[in-house]
């Protein structure tokens, strides 16, 4: 029975490319309704001012920025950090796949068949937010430039990677004969 190992590999790397643009998309839509909610909040909770439940007033505005300014700084991150990850995500790809795997030659073109579908995937997620972005909408999109780029150009860098990912997967020497 022939090894199976190479095409669960290649299968792997896909699905992986395609989920770091997926949790990136999930992830940058969640903080942009987070930050538009906390943008609405922000003003309602500076005016709270004193209530007196007991003979002790509390102040609501001091408790209440005790809770909101921390979170409200986590979810202003996300602008730079989940980019990153991102990034970070794609060169571990291209590490754990390139170097680390032992891909038969004869699945070359299983392997450039199958980016060529992730590359059309992606074309379409990236033109479907490009469509929303250009839509006039409260959420704060436009502000995500480091974001915006890596979806908008997520076919170009997926060929890229897939390019690289298969130079070092394709091109080492693993013992095998060539015809």
């Amino acid at each position: 029975m022939r090894n199976k190992k190479g095409i669960g590999m290649i299968l792997a790397f896909g699905i992986l490319l395609i989920t770091f643009l997926i949790v990136l998309l999930i992830v940058l839509f969640v903080s942009s309704i987070v930050r538009l909610g906390f943008n609405e909040i922000s003003p309602i909770i500076n005016d709270l001012g004193n209530i007196s439940i007991t003979d002790t007033p509390i102040n609501l505005t001091e408790k209440a920025n005790y809770v909101f300014t921390p979170a409200q700084t986590i979810v202003n991150t996300t602008k730079w950090l989940v980019p990153l990850f991102y990034i970070g995500g794609l060169i571990f790809s291209i590490v754990i796949f390139g170097f680390y795997s032992s891909e038969r030659r004869y699945l070359l073109f299983f392997y450039l068949a199958f980016m060529i579908f992730l590359i059309v995937l992606s074309a379409f997620i990236s033109n479907t937010y490009q469509d929303f972005l250009s839509q006039e909408n409260t959420l704060d999109l436009k502000e995500q430039s480091l974001s915006n780029y890596l979806i908008l150009y997520s076919p170009y860098i997926l060929a890229v990677i897939g390019l690289i990912t298969g130079i070092f997967m394709f091109t080492k020497d693993t013992g095998e004969d060539l015809p």
